[in-house]
Order: C-alpha cells, then structure tokens, then sequence
C-alpha cells in the first residue's frame, strides 16, 4: 500500500470510512491524498468521504488499479461541502469497484457515489 499526503493529516478511521479527508475551513491550508499501488479499502460502511475544497483526493495513473473499493455497505465515494466549500472532482478512473468480489454494473458503481449528479455544487467523480 502507498500512499502519501500533504500535509500528513489523512484519517484512516475504518468506523466510519476507509479514507476521510477533512479540509480545514478555517486554516490556510487543504488536505491532498495521492493512492497508489492497488490500495484495498475493503468493508465498512464508506470507502471514502472527502469534505471541503481544499481536500484532494486523487489517484495515481501510475498504477492500475490505483485503488479497490470492496464490499463497503454504504456508498464507495461521498464528496461533500464543508460549510460553503465543496469538494471539487475526483478522478477515479484508475480505481477497481467491486461487490462480493465481482466488478460492479455502471448502474451499481452510479448508486454508490455521492457527487453532482446526485447533489448540486459538488465535483464529479470521474470513471
């Protein structure tokens, strides 16, 4: 597993999310999280909730699969404001979704993925 932040402030809190990345309204600075190298975020009941426009999760090209969302109960992505900001795009075209082991359909992938085209002022999550 691979993965680096800047600044080192990525949550990794299994109870809630495999990935949570918080950007700090007040303060000067975001919160930017690079996945590499087959990443497995597997269970639980989101694969990663990113709040804020400062926080930047991104995914590397440099390996396929970046990452693999597995088996999450709730959704695999949820982009969602932080008071007025709101999380830009996130390209996940790199990223393995899978259920029970098995790829998922373009309509699952789309019911499990919080973006704009569910909420209005979000960034897109791109596959």
């Amino acid at each position: 597993m691979a993965i680096s932040t800047s600044p080192t402030s990525a949550i990794l809190q299994p109870g809630i999310a495999g990935i949570k990345l918080l950007d700090d309204v007040t303060g000067s600075n975001g919160i930017h999280l690079t996945v590499s190298d087959n990443t497995l975020v597997t269970g639980g009941p989101v694969g990663a909730i990113v709040t804020g426009k400062r926080a930047v999760l991104q995914f590397s090209r440099a390996s396929v699969p970046s990452a693999t969302f597995s088996d999450q109960t709730g959704n695999f992505i949820i982009l969602q404001g932080n008071g007025t900001t709101f999380a830009g795009d996130v390209d996940a075209a790199t990223v393995s979704f899978l259920l029970q082991g098995q790829p998922v359909t373009a309509a699952e992938l789309a019911a499990k993925i919080t973006d704009q085209s569910t909420t209005p002022n979000l960034g897109a999550v791109i596959r």
